[in-house]
């Protein structure tokens, strides 16, 4: 039976199969938008692309405008709250998202087509949510073409079968949904904020323009300017690649295991690796973009990583804070620029890094600015953690609550 696992109690009556086609208003229609934008100005008309829905709404000032005479061609594409909009091009192909209030009378891309559902045949928040589950992506894949450049053929949208109930029923479970969306949303601007916040903490201590100060109140020692190298203390330390030390990869989101970080493939590193034992840094020491990341071996165990990354300690030196540090700093940014000599990578490498001279607040301070940014970093990674949970949660609604 067309049903769905989960249910409000209420509701009884079999779902119905129906192509989109039949639930979109038939004087507007499913269409794309603007094909070159030309130059974005700060005064214009609202211009929606894939990327600013593709993890729920971006706010109101990431979005691009266009001016009056670019959007003027476009009418038939113009927004109406509580259309529904698809990405048709690229990675992210098949996202979808309703056209919230603001966005009245906003223009859209190329890559994003807009669904105008009418509003007597279905609830336009349910469909978006039918849509988003994977039944519906399944639904959409189905469509797609193209493996580099993902898309789809706006005349395959009105092919679309979906399986919907009653107007009630659509309300009710849309209702409910926008409930949890709404948590979502809530938690995410939260993360957001407090990523904002230690940005601007980071910035403030690194930059001394905000100090701590001793246990009695009195002030710390000035920054003194010293070679890096001082307080670094290279490892050699090698294992044949036959070794049972669990293998990682030193990426841009910290330490990962090889074989997550290249999709099950442990890949051979001529005969040996480096070894990171717990509470040193290892970093690539080559960037395509200038940046470099430093990561902690707090795992608790040591690691093997590739022999061509420097793996180092530190003495005299908190190495939470030189981790912090390095990966954060304006400081340490523009010293990375220093080192790109011509062609497509930039080289850092150790003795480099070592002979850096950088003022070095006292250890004590350190170690109060080590653990004032690992505890909004704890902050962070507990409203992340609920996050998480949340879009698990409603990932498991989705699966049970649409036929």
């Amino acid at each position: 039976m067309n049903v769905p696992a989960l249910r409000f109690p209420e509701f009884e009556r079999e779902w119905e199969a129906i192509n989109l086609a039949k639930l979109v208003d038939e004087k507007r229609k499913i269409t794309y938008g603007i094909v070159q934008p030309g130059k974005f100005v700060d005064e214009g008309v609202y211009l929606v692309r894939g990327g600013d829905y593709s993890n729920g709404w971006s706010p109101r000032e990431a979005f691009k405008k266009v001016t009056a005479e670019i959007d003027r061609p476009y009418r038939r594409s113009k927004l109406k709250a509580g259309d529904l909009l698809i990405t048709i091009v690229g990675a992210n192909t098949g996202n979808v998202a309703t056209v919230p209030d603001w966005l009245e009378d906003a223009n859209i891309t190329q890559t994003t087509a807009r669904i105008a559902v009418e509003k007597i045949n279905a609830i336009p928040q349910f469909i978006e949510k039918i849509l988003g589950s994977r039944k519906g992506q399944r639904e959409v894949y189905k469509y797609i073409k193209g493996a580099a450049q993902p898309g789809l053929n706006i005349s395959d949208l009105d092919k679309f079968q979906l399986t919907v109930p009653s107007l009630p029923e659509q309300k009710k479970i849309a209702a409910f949904l926008g409930v949890v969306d709404a948590k979502i949303a809530a938690l995410r601007a939260r993360v957001a904020g407090l990523e904002r916040y230690k940005r601007g903490l980071m910035q403030a201590l690194f930059s001394q323009t905000l100090r701590f100060t001793k246990p009695d109140g009195s002030a710390f020692p000035d920054w003194e300017e010293k070679r890096l190298g001082e307080y670094l203390e290279l490892s050699r330390l090698r294992v044949k690649a036959t070794t049972n030390i669990p293998v990682y990869s030193s990426a841009r989101d910290g330490l990962k295991p090889q074989k997550d970080y290249f999709a099950d493939r442990e890949l051979s590193n001529e005969g040996e690796y480096g070894v990171v034992p717990p509470g040193l840094i290892v970093y690539r020491h080559m960037s395509d973009d200038l940046t470099f990341k430093f990561n902690l071996n707090d795992l608790g165990h040591e690691i093997a990583v590739s022999k061509e990354y420097p793996v180092f300690g530190t003495t005299g030196m908190d190495v939470r804070y030189l981790r912090l540090w390095l990966n954060n700093s304006d400081e340490f940014a523009r010293f990375a620029a220093m080192q790109k000599l011509g062609g497509t990578r930039t080289r850092l490498y150790f003795k480099t890094l070592q002979s850096w001279r950088v003022s070095i607040p006292h250890l004590d301070e350190q170690a109060k600015i080590a653990e004032a940014l690992s505890a909004m970093d704890a902050k962070i990674a507990a409203v992340s953690g609920q996050l998480d949970l949340m879009q698990d949660f409603k990932k498991g609604l989705l699966q049970q609550m649409f036929v």
